[in-house]
């Protein structure tokens, strides 16, 4: 990591100061119109908050939750490592997003489907335009966080089953990280109609599943299964079933491991579906994408 003395220099002075200027002169506000442009490892440097000088833009940057639900929610990761993982994340949705539309995102409507804090939401925030970057979430304790860490975009409180209908529509892109590695099938299946509902035509979908590897796993989220089960979810694996374990006193929300042969069955009538695709930094993740037919 940089010190923090690293922002003072030259490079980052020349980049840093005119938004500086503009918050101080009440310019500009909003992620969008202060940062648009800036280099994405330099805005989730910045994003970190962990730096000196600069004030106004710390100011204008969103908070974090409590250190305990952001390791919590990440997996344990490290702050630096769960903003890395988002970076990778959301650069990786951009790039393939234009290859497959020949759009940017700043022109696009954006929802971040199952946002959380809003830990990917934040990022995005740069690169989407005002009034077109949605975070919906049906977690009330994520959602009142994501509104008190001031993250900027239009949050939409859902219902835990994404049973109910959405006002939303002709969303260009979705986002959906770690949401179809915990899934029921009821669950998924529900939020594949509010996916149709909310896209339409040449929209694109980014998600990410559990690889079949996560199986021969013992600990972390395994642990939740006995050996013989473990087995059991292999097969089912095997066989193109969903593998899936309910955590206590949830019955859509739980361990899952969903195979290619499952993912395409349930979005292949309305989207076209490429994937999986190696996500680098996290082998516990894939990457699906999905465009609207």
């Amino acid at each position: 990591m940089l010190a923090q003395s690293e922002l003072s220099r030259a490079d980052f002075w020349e980049k840093l100061m005119p938004i500086e200027g503009k918050l101080s002169r009440g310019e500009a506000k909003g992620a969008f119109e202060l940062f648009n442009g800036l280099d994405d490892d330099l805005f989730a440097y910045l994003i970190r908050r962990d730096f000196e000088g600069f004030p106004n833009i710390k100011r204008a940057l969103p908070d974090w939750p409590p250190e305990d639900i952001r390791r919590d929610s990440t997996g344990g990761f490290t702050l630096h490592d769960c903003l890395k993982e988002a970076l990778y994340f959301w650069q990786t949705v951009k790039h393939r997003f234009e290859l497959m539309t020949d759009k940017k995102v700043e022109g696009c409507r954006v929802a971040d489907y199952g946002a959380g804090w809003g830990r990917i939401t934040r990022l995005c925030a740069k690169d989407v335009r005002p009034g077109s970057l949605f975070a919906l979430e049906p977690n009330p304790v994520f959602a009142d966080l994501f509104e008190t860490s001031r993250v900027d975009a239009e949050l939409i409180r859902t219902d835990w089953a994404s049973e109910q209908r959405l006002e939303l529509r002709d969303i260009d892109l979705v986002i959906s990280f770690s949401i179809f590695t915990h899934t029921s099938d009821q669950l998924a299946t529900n939020i594949v109609e509010r996916f149709k509902e909310i896209t339409r035509p040449g929209s694109v979908i980014a998600l990410t599943i559990r690889p079949g590897a996560f199986l021969h796993a013992a600990d972390g989220e395994m642990s939740h299964f006995s050996e013989p089960e473990r087995l059991e979810a292999l097969a089912d694996y095997k066989r193109g079933r969903l593998v899936y374990k309910p955590y206590d006193n949830s019955p859509h929300w739980g361990v899952t491991v969903a195979p290619m042969r499952y993912i395409s069955g349930l979005f292949e009538e309305a989207f076209t579906v490429s994937g999986p695709h190696l996500f680098f930094h996290n082998w516990t993740q894939m990457f699906v994408f999905l465009q609207r037919k």
